[in-house]
């Protein structure tokens, strides 16, 4: 039986749509691609929320979706792994992410001027292909402003980790050229999440296409 992979898309993001392309990380395995609009309904409880993850092998979590995995550690099942793409790990805690009052004033720049809010947010994406950034973009617009600003309060909102975890089976990958997952930042969530491996991607930015590739 082929293994099952589900991908948890990050903030404004379909990684379905690129499903041709990044099922080739193992492309003998069945892949199931979840968008940021089903993340984003109940991240408190993805593993109630969402078909077939707790059935998964493989879980992938790009950015909040790997902040909602962490604080559902309890209902993981044993032996299924997980993959963070730049993870966001108390993102609005600490001097290294981003303070609360700059996530919030974005997650209203999303209602009050979206284009332009995600026109920003790209930018500290870091670089890409042009055609896929524009892909990007194509479909958070399709998504309604008020999930992409529910996504931003997520982050300045949840709960935190007050101390350091023990997690076992977890790969992540950081991007040396992220501007929203910084280098500084990176140091900060392998600090808090123990045991796992990670690799940095020297001319990576925030993007699963070259994080995993």
């Amino acid at each position: 039986m082929a293994m099952q992979w589900i991908w948890l898309s990050g903030f404004a993001t379909n990684l379905g749509f690129w499903e041709e392309d990044l099922v080739e990380v193992n492309s003998n395995a069945k892949h199931t691609f979840v968008s940021y609009t089903k993340v984003i309904e109940n991240p408190d409880d993805l593993y109630s929320s969402i078909p077939g993850l707790a059935k998964a092998d493989v879980v992938v979590a790009c950015d909040l979706a790997a902040q909602a995995l962490v604080l559902s550690t309890k209902a993981r099942p044993q032996g299924q792994k997980w993959i963070f793409l730049a993870p966001m790990i108390n993102f609005c805690e600490g001097e290294e992410g981003w303070p609360k009052s700059q996530a919030l004033l974005m997650a209203k720049a999303m209602v009050k001027n979206t284009k332009a809010a995600l026109q920003s947010y790209m930018e500290m994406m870091g670089p890409c292909d042009e055609s896929i950034q524009e892909d990007w973009m194509e479909q958070a617009l399709k998504m309604p402003p008020s999930t992409l600003a529910k996504g931003l309060e997520y982050l300045a909102q949840a709960t935190v980790l007050e101390e350091p975890i023990q997690l076992e089976n977890t790969e992540m990958f950081f991007g040396r050229e992220d501007q929203l997952v910084t280098p500084a930042y990176a140091t900060k969530v392998k600090k808090l999440l123990l045991g796992t491996t990670s690799q940095e991607r020297v001319k990576s930015g925030h993007w699963a296409h070259t994080l995993l590739f």
